[in-house]
C-alpha cells in the first residue's frame, strides 16, 4: 500500500506543474474514430522530440496510419516516419484502459514524457486519466492535442463521466484494478480483441532505440 501511495504522490507532483516535463518521445493517440486517428498521428511531425506514435485501440490499420504520415511528410518536406515508429495496440477498451494498458510498457522503455491526442470533446477526461495513471509511473503529459474529425461529438463530456474515470484511475493506481472486466458486458468486441493482444513492450523499445530524425549536426551539414 505504501508503494501505491508513493506512486500516487509522484503523479500529483507531476500534476502540480512544479516540475517541467522533459521533451516528449511518444505520441499517444486515443482511438475510436478512423479519421481522427489519421489526423492525430500527424502531430508527430509537429514535435521534434517525438520518436514513436502509439494508437490505442483504434479503428485505423497500422498501414493506413503509416501511409497517411508518408503523405504528410512528403507535403511538408520533413523526414519520413518509418513504419517501425508507428505502433497500434488493441488492449484498451475505454479511456482508463487506454492508459493502464500502456503505462508499464512506457515506464519500462524509459519514457518520461508523452503527448496525448484525442477528440476535442474528450480532452478533459483524457487529460485527467493520463495525468494520474501515467504520472504514477513517472511519465508526464507534456501536451494534450485536441483533434476535430467527422463523427466526433462536438459537445464537451459531462463532469460525471470525468469524475467516474478519475475514480477508476485512482483505484488502479492504488490497487491495480481498473474495473475493465466489465468491458465484456459493455464492449464485448473490444474485450475480445484485448484478450488476443500481447504487450507492446518489444516493439516500442525498438522504435525508441531506432533514431530516424536528423541530428543537429546533420541539419547543419544539410544547410
Amino acid at each position: 500500500m505504501l508503494h501505491a501511495l508513493l506512486r500516487l504522490l509522484r503523479a500529483l507532483r507531476l500534476l502540480s506543474r512544479r516540475v517541467r516535463p522533459p521533451p516528449p518521445t511518444v505520441l499517444l493517440v486515443l482511438g475510436g474514430n478512423r479519421e481522427r486517428e489519421l489526423a492525430a498521428a500527424r502531430a508527430i511531425l509537429d514535435v521534434e522530440s517525438l520518436l514513436a506514435v502509439v494508437v490505442s485501440s483504434g479503428a485505423a490499420e497500422r498501414r493506413e496510419i503509416f501511409e497517411a504520415l508518408e503523405s504528410a511528410c512528403a507535403e511538408s518536406g520533413v523526414p519520413r516516419v518509418p513504419l517501425s515508429a508507428v505502433l497500434t495496440d488493441a488492449r484498451a477498451v475505454c479511456t482508463v484502459t487506454n492508459c493502464t494498458t500502456l503505462a508499464d510498457d512506457l515506464e519500462l522503455c524509459g519514457v518520461s514524457s508523452v503527448v496525448v491526442a484525442t477528440a476535442r470533446c474528450h480532452c478533459a477526461r483524457a487529460a485527467a486519466c493520463a495525468a494520474l495513471i501515467l504520472g504514477s509511473r513517472g511519465i508526464a503529459v507534456a501536451q494534450i492535442v485536441p483533434v476535430d474529425a467527422a463523427g466526433d461529438v462536438s459537445a464537451p463530456e459531462s463532469r460525471l463521466r470525468v469524475v467516474r474515470d478519475v475514480v477508476r484511475s485512482l483505484l488502479w493506481v492504488l490497487t491495480g484494478f481498473d474495473l475493465s472486466g466489465l468491458s465484456w458486458v459493455v464492449h464485448p468486441a473490444r474485450a475480445k480483441a484485448r484478450a488476443a493482444t500481447s504487450s507492446l513492450l518489444l516493439e516500442l523499445s525498438h522504435a525508441l532505440r531506432t533514431p530516424w530524425r536528423p541530428t543537429n549536426k546533420e541539419r547543419d551539414r544539410a544547410t
